[in-house]
């Protein structure tokens, strides 16, 4: 049976995108490369938008959602999760 992908359709796409340019690098700067790719990564899905897709960007959280994505803002911030995405490549 087939790993469960971590990544939704548009984000494989997204990443796949990425690792055309990454394979296409003339000087190698990998360090300058992938904190773009994080940011843009970010911007893209939000972590709240991600954690709580059938809230509104402006509703207001209880407390125990504001628990769930501290936690969920943390865990993406942990370097080893970061790794993840350098992992697709």
């Amino acid at each position: 049976m087939p790993r469960k992908e971590w990544t939704t359709p548009e984000q494989k796409q997204f990443l796949q995108a990425e690792l055309l340019r990454y394979n296409n690098m003339v000087t190698k700067e990998y360090n300058r490369h992938f904190p773009t790719i994080f940011q843009d990564w970010c911007k893209r899905w939000p972590e709240r938008a991600t954690t709580f897709p059938e809230l509104a960007v402006d509703a207001l959280l209880t407390s125990k959602q504001e628990e769930t994505l501290a936690e969920a803002l943390s865990k993406r911030q942990d370097v080893s999760n970061a790794t993840q995405i350098r992992l697709s490549y």
